[in-house]
């Protein structure tokens, strides 16, 4: 990230991100275990985040396992197919 957008940004109370691709550029798009806290991969931001997505990649962190176990179980395409969501907030 410039510095002249980090330290921006560092002004800001709250950064909220929207939708599947911001979310997915927030992440670096890569694939990450779906486990994997989103606040380490996040810490790069100097300002605490929301981040509100539909889901409609298979690029997600931060659900624990058995919800994405029993998810799964009744959705198999949950991932992608864009009827489920997540609102993530890193303080």
């Amino acid at each position: 990230m410039p510095n002249s957008l980090k330290n921006e940004l560092a002004n800001a109370n709250l950064i909220i991100v929207k939708g599947d691709a911001n979310s997915r550029w927030l992440l670096g798009d890569r694939h990450w275990n779906i486990t994997t806290s989103i606040a380490d991969i996040v810490c790069y931001l100097p300002a605490p985040i929301v981040a509100l997505r539909t889901l409609k990649s298979e690029v997600a962190v931060g659900l624990k396992s058995e919800v994405v176990e029993e998810i799964a179980k009744s959705d198999h395409s949950w991932l992608t197919n864009g009827q489920w969501g997540v609102i993530q907030f890193v303080a």
